[in-house]
């Protein structure tokens, strides 16, 4: 990545039936290992709801942004995703709403649903 020399990239390779069974101990080992050379570590993951090993990742890190799409994501997914994270003391960070288009905002209006929801149903555990 020549444009950015400062970024490192680690693709996650070949998908594979036995993911679920790799990613705690090999995801918590490698960033236990990039804590010391790197400030800030993002994971990307596959989505929250169909999927073990989002959630395992999940369990893992130090905290989890959800992302929605407008038009696609509904509320009861968000919700369950929601519901999900605080089952396994997942510490939410956030909750991104992607794709908001500026012919959407009439029918957005319910867009700070999210953020109302997540206040007012998420509550984070002393642990989180």
């Amino acid at each position: 990545m020549e444009d950015y020399p400062d970024l490192a990239v680690l693709p996650a390779g070949p998908a594979s039936r036995r993911a679920a069974d790799r990613v705690g101990g090999v995801l918590e080992k490698i960033l236990k290992e990039a804590k010391e050379e790197y400030d800030l570590i993002i994971v990307d993951s596959p989505p929250l709801l169909g999927f073990a090993e989002p959630l395992q990742m999940a369990a893992i890190v130090d905290g989890v942004v959800v992302v929605t799409v407008a038009g696609q994501t509904s509320k009861t997914a968000v919700a369950s995703v929601l519901s999900n994270l605080r089952r396994l003391r997942a510490n939410v960070i956030g909750v991104a709403l992607n794709e908001v288009r500026e012919d959407m905002s009439d029918r957005y209006y319910y867009y700070g649903y999210y953020g109302k929801y997540y206040s007012k149903y998420y509550k984070p555990t002393k642990e989180s």
